[in-house]
């Protein structure tokens, strides 16, 4: 009889844990597929909300603050330079504290201008408060702050792009510019397996009635002027605004694809409508749309059929 070989179970074992590694290897990977840009850092889906209703209170709130810490820095620096600036310019203290109180009340001015028009939906805004670029450079540091006291960035970010819509809102002019009213669609509205891709052509939809493009499609169809693109991802929405000319950008994405997308566009009015993420970021989303349409019709010329 010859030798009996011997099992090895730690070789076994470790086949397996190779095994095993390699899947969640190719998992990860799938996952960082259809990942948008802004949900591929690292930690990322730690606080993934499938949906967020926040007004635009919280934002705010965070700017407010800023405000009178930036008033509190100053008065104290000022307190504790102030017997040096003496010996400089007896008169150098009262012309800095002047100066910086003129400072805050100006930007206390542009605060309250800020929050009338966004309550109150009519334009009140200082020259500041106008540029949402100037808001919307504002949201990280928000985020961190509002991460302080127990809320997400995601939520701050929803609430800076109702106060960005408000402002956009505010400014629009009544009379129509040319260009069409631009509508961008992130590709994850489409539902998983999707054999139809439509970031080339939506039209190209079939209209299965298994995602809400069909829906969007008839929407736009309302309308005269209104252009529906799908998207990949935030970083290339300068390149198609500047290829159509938009006289308004509406963009249906998340949270910080909509913060992406709003700091990438220039000269040209955005506004952002925030989607749900019933199965996770990037996959199967949806929208309310209502909110997409009263957007639209904020920007859009005229309506087919006379309405």
């Amino acid at each position: 009889m010859g030798p009996v070989k011997r099992r090895r179970p730690l070789r076994a074992a470790f086949n397996v844990m190779a095994a095993v590694n390699e899947g969640e290897r190719k998992s990860a990977a799938e996952r960082e597929d259809y990942l948008g840009e802004q949900w591929r850092e690292a930690g990322a889906l730690a606080a993934f909300e499938p949906a967020i209703d926040q007004g635009p209170g919280m934002y705010l709130g965070a700017l407010g603050a800023f405000l009178l810490a930036g008033a509190g820095l100053y008065a104290l620096l000022w307190y504790l330079a102030g017997p040096r600036l003496a010996q400089l310019a007896s008169a150098l203290p009262v012309v800095l504290l002047a100066a910086g109180a003129a400072a805050f009340l100006y930007l206390a001015l542009e605060y309250a201008g800020l929050a009338a028009t966004v309550y109150s939906g009519r334009n009140f805004l200082l020259p500041l408060a106008r540029s949402t670029r100037f808001i919307v450079k504002l949201a990280p540091a928000a985020g961190r702050l509002g991460r302080l006291f127990g809320s997400t960035a995601d939520r701050m970010t929803h609430s800076m792009v109702q106060v960005s819509n408000a402002v956009t809102r505010a400014r629009r002019r009544r009379g129509r510019k040319a260009g069409p009213v631009l509508v961008l669609l992130p590709r994850c509205l489409q539902r998983p397996g999707c054999p139809q891709p439509l970031e080339e052509d939506i039209d190209s939809c079939r209209r299965c009635g298994e995602c809400p493009v069909a829906g969007l499609l008839d929407l736009r169809n309302e309308y005269d002027d209104v252009v529906m693109k799908v998207l990949t991802g935030g970083s290339v929405v300068p390149g198609v605004v500047r290829s159509l000319a938009p006289r308004a950008v509406i963009g249906v994405a998340c949270e910080r694809e909509l913060l992406a997308g709003i700091m990438a566009v220039d000269d040209t009015p955005v506004v952002g409508v925030a989607n749900q993420r019933p199965e996770g970021p990037c996959r199967a989303t949806t929208l309310t749309v209502e909110e997409l349409e009263e957007a639209i019709d904020d920007f859009a010329s005229k309506r087919r059929g006379g309405e």
